[in-house]
């Protein structure tokens, strides 16, 4: 298992593209190295904006969002505080889109935020939007550092 990169363009612009890098295989006990933790956790540091594909069919998708969550703030607090995205896959499956509208606001409660969204990659159902707004995110600048606002605000007379 190693992490992927992959390109996809954007419809609609000449050449705007957006990489995604694929971290496969994070599992509990991540941040304190079990399996591939540390040697993947690193890669995830340097991402502007993190997506979580959940698996719309697993038995139990929003326990399975918080132990990924976990491992990333176990592994790095700062972690936390990146913008994301929590995709839930599978929405080509009745009984996945049966219960996104009760799995949506369970995950909008978790991760207090409404960046949350249903998926298809198998029909590729709703993933151009997805991806143009996470471009959208990624070319917002990031917040200043912790002192660079302050050494800005210094310097103005």
């Amino acid at each position: 298992i190693v992490p992927n990169l992959g390109v996809c363009q954007l419809p609609g612009r000449d050449f705007d593209t957006l990489v995604l890098a694929d971290i496969p295989g994070l599992i509990e006990g991540a941040h304190d190295g079990v399996g591939l933790g540390h040697a993947f956790l690193r890669h995830v540091e340097r991402c502007r904006v993190l997506i979580h594909l959940v698996d719309g069919s697993a038995d139990d998708p929003l326990s399975n969002l918080k132990a990924i969550e976990s491992e990333l703030e176990l592994f790095n607090p700062d972690l936390a505080s990146k913008p994301k995205v929590v995709l839930v896959n599978k929405m080509d499956i009745k009984h996945v889109r049966d219960k996104w509208p009760e799995l949506r606001d369970a995950i909008k409660k978790e991760v207090k935020h409404g960046r949350v969204d249903a998926v298809s990659a198998a029909a590729n159902v709703n993933l151009m939007p997805v991806m143009q707004r996470v471009k959208a995110m990624i070319d917002k600048p990031p917040p200043p550092e912790e002192g660079e606002e302050a050494a800005a605000d210094a310097g103005e007379g």
